[in-house]
């Protein structure tokens, strides 16, 4: 008699066993189908493309924010989407508005994030004097904040 209620109960284990693992096997397939088909169908989001199209309208913040989300990559679920291109392309652009900004005199805020850049050594390669030239030319054509940086940093 115990051997029939252990045959009885080792079948009904294996039997409901079978089943939550069939049950977990599909699942496991679908969540990986799905998984798999948002990884790589997955539009680019909303405030990503805005960064992009202010960053080409002349917003040097937005560029900065374009290069760090496609530098360290994580806007899109289950994968680490890097692109070294782009990042290298809104640096570029970064420097480019920050320059202009300087000769022009027109957008000293781009000039002063362009020395902090240099001097902290964010996205480029890090040069303290470049970036205190920099700082102290947006000042002098009286820009307030370059002014209150270098006089927090006892330079001024």
């Amino acid at each position: 008699m115990r051997q029939m209620r252990l045959g009885t109960g080792f079948k009904s284990r294996r039997f409901f066993l079978s089943s939550v693992g069939l049950g977990v096997f599909l699942l496991a397939v679908l969540i990986g189908f799905w998984g798999a088909s948002t990884a790589v169908a997955a539009p680019a989001p909303k405030w990503l493309l805005e960064f992009e199209e202010k960053c080409e309208s002349g917003s040097m913040l937005d560029c900065q924010n374009a290069a760090h989300t496609f530098a360290k990559g994580k806007y899109r679920l289950k994968e680490a989407y890097k692109d070294k291109e782009k990042v290298e392309y809104y640096i570029q652009r970064i420097v480019q508005m920050g320059e202009q900004g300087c000769a022009d005199n027109a957008k000293l805020k781009d000039c002063h994030l362009l020395g902090v850049m240099y001097f902290e050594g964010r996205a480029i390669n890090r040069d303290v004097v470049k970036g205190m030239e920099i700082i102290n030319t947006s000042c002098n054509a009286g820009y307030d904040v370059s002014c209150d940086w270098l006089h927090d940093r006892f330079v001024r």
